[in-house]
């Protein structure tokens, strides 16, 4: 048999490395090439398009601006944390309504930040192009921005200390503020860090959430054992301070309208609402009528040169005794002075008290309009 040397069209594209035998041609035939078919090769995949993507891009934006109300929160009870332990020349009446919401602040933006940061760094890119990287820029210029202006307080705390400016040489006060926004400076730049999220400093986020878990942790847990127990313990001054007035009121109002002081404070329970009840309800008041003084007063006519008694007015006296458990910021041994008989009050001033028992001596006055 004569080998065949036409080639067909099909047979044009030919791998001459596979070989293949004619099932019809005898075992001493000549092998025939059989033509391999073509496979097309895959395209390169394109690259995704999807960091930019609205929901992304709103989970970036959240993740920034919730760690930046964090830290902010944070700073704020940071400076009271640290001054309540430090500054010992400083009140502490301030922060008893302030404590409740930095801490409540504190705890639930760190939460929320956490959450999102999470969900964030899944699908955070390495490079950040377009709107990405503009919102990256924006929240970087305002975490620097803030992170140097607490380094300028403690340096100007630095300077307060060196130059001798703070009252009767007690720095205490430089010292808490120093201490306190070398730490804010401190989380501000690691949050700077986080933002930028640079590919030499491996695993930033997770870095930068254990160092926010253990500064929250450790200055939630001063601001509780701190000025938070000192609010919890003078929780009754305060309820007397703000409150006691109008008990006073109370009874200056009896005496005009009754001639007479209440007998006891039950007689006035009545006429008091919220907090005012609650200070009798809870017995913080101890209540002593003293009686009534009549007193009248003369004075000498130009025409006869005759006394001439005027209105007679009518004082009743009376003393409110309080204990409260804490001095006052405002409170001063060399200031204090308990009012006499003639220098009686017609209502408390609460403003500046110190430790333990308190008496005020009150008196309410009614103008009779018998001459």
């Amino acid at each position: 048999m004569q080998e065949n040397d036409s080639t067909t069209p099909n047979e044009a594209q030919v791998d001459e490395t596979q070989p293949v035998v004619d099932p019809q041609s005898s075992p001493e035939s000549t092998v025939h090439i059989v033509p391999k078919p073509l496979i097309a090769t895959p395209a390169a995949p394109i690259a995704s398009t999807s960091h930019n993507s609205p929901g992304l891009l709103v989970l970036q934006w959240l993740t920034y601006a919730f760690w930046g109300w964090t830290v902010l929160a944070l700073a704020w009870l940071t400076v009271m944390s640290v001054n309540y332990f430090i500054d010992t020349s400083a009140g502490s009446g301030y922060l008893d309504g302030m404590i409740a919401y930095s801490l409540a602040a504190v705890i639930v933006l760190f939460v929320i930040s956490l959450v999102c940061d999470i969900f964030y760094a899944r699908q955070e890119p390495e490079h950040k192009t377009g709107a990405a990287m503009v919102i990256m820029i924006i929240h970087t210029v305002l975490f620097a921005l803030f992170g140097i202006g607490s380094l300028i307080v403690a340096v100007f705390a630095i300077v307060r200390m060196l130059i001798g400016d703070s009252a009767y040489g007690d720095n205490s006060g430089p010292l808490s503020t120093l201490i306190s926004f070398i730490i804010v400076a401190v989380v501000y730049g690691m949050t700077l860090i986080r933002t930028l999220n640079p590919k030499w400093f491996k695993r930033a986020a997770l870095v930068y959430w254990v160092f926010m878990i253990v500064v929250v942790v450790i200055v939630t847990a001063l601001g509780i054992a701190g000025p938070a127990a000192q609010a919890r313990f003078t929780r009754d001054d305060r309820l007397i301070s703000d409150n006691l007035g109008q008990v006073s009121t109370a009874i200056n109002d009896y005496a005009n309208s009754q001639t007479a002081l209440p007998k006891s404070l039950n007689d006035i329970k009545g006429d008091l609402k919220g907090d005012a009840k609650l200070l009798l309800t809870k017995n913080l008041v101890d209540y002593k009528p003293l009686g009534m003084s009549d007193n009248i007063s003369k004075i000498t006519t130009p025409a006869t040169d005759a006394p001439t008694d005027q209105p007679r007015l009518y004082t009743f006296e009376y003393d409110l005794c309080v204990t409260y458990k804490a001095e006052s910021d405002y409170y001063s041994s060399y200031d204090y002075t308990t009012p006499t008989s003639d220098q009686r009050d017609t209502s408390p001033s609460t403003y500046a008290h110190k430790k333990g028992k308190v008496c005020y001596e009150l008196a309410t006055r009614y103008q009779s309009s018998n001459y």
